[in-house]
């Protein structure tokens, strides 16, 4: 593949870059206090991450076919943006595993707390309310894991980077 080494140094530099923003976005949750489990802060929370890592992998595969005269391949492209999302996605892993396991280990515990207080308003019974309460225990004591959030960290990258490249991969001096 032609200009591979350069493909993976701008993509890695460019994937740190966004690994860095996807660290301080879950800072600033963490310190605003924002519970991660409500209907409406997930929704935003999650459109966010994803909206916002697509623009920057849109934006950089762009510059990127800009710099090199604008024709590049759809394989290029994707293991550009690929390479920049696994980047930024194994930052954000291994950020994640560092605050929920070392900074503030009973974090994911308050926020599932908070969440099923909010269930409650609307579940009267309570061996749902129990149910739903193992369930999110469940789903918070996997996202401490580090293993198996790192074996399912590229599925989101490959999903993104299809598409976008799918998108950008016209030559522009056509």
């Amino acid at each position: 593949m032609d200009n591979l080494d350069r493909i993976l140094k701008n993509s890695a530099f460019q994937g740190f870059i966004l690994g860095i923003a996807l660290i301080v976005f879950t800072v600033l949750i963490y310190v605003s206090g924002i519970h991660l489990f409500s209907i409406t802060s997930g929704i935003i929370m999650l459109l966010v991450v994803i909206v916002g890592e697509i623009a920057f992998t849109v934006i950089y595969q762009k510059k990127y076919r800009n710099s090199i005269g604008g024709k590049i391949s759809f394989g290029q492209l994707f293991v550009y943006g690929f390479v920049l999302l696994m980047v930024a996605s194994l930052i954000g892993v291994i950020f994640n595993y560092v605050l929920y396991n070392l900074i503030d280990p009973d974090y994911l515990s308050q926020q599932g707390d908070y969440f099923i207080e909010d269930m409650s308003r609307w579940i009267d019974n309570a061996d749902q309310l129990d149910e739903l309460a193992v369930e999110m225990s469940t789903k918070m004591d996997d996202m401490k894991e580090i293993v198996p959030n790192l074996l399912k960290s590229w599925i989101g990258p490959l999903v993104i980077s299809l598409i976008t490249s799918l998108i950008i991969k016209k030559d522009i001096n056509e």
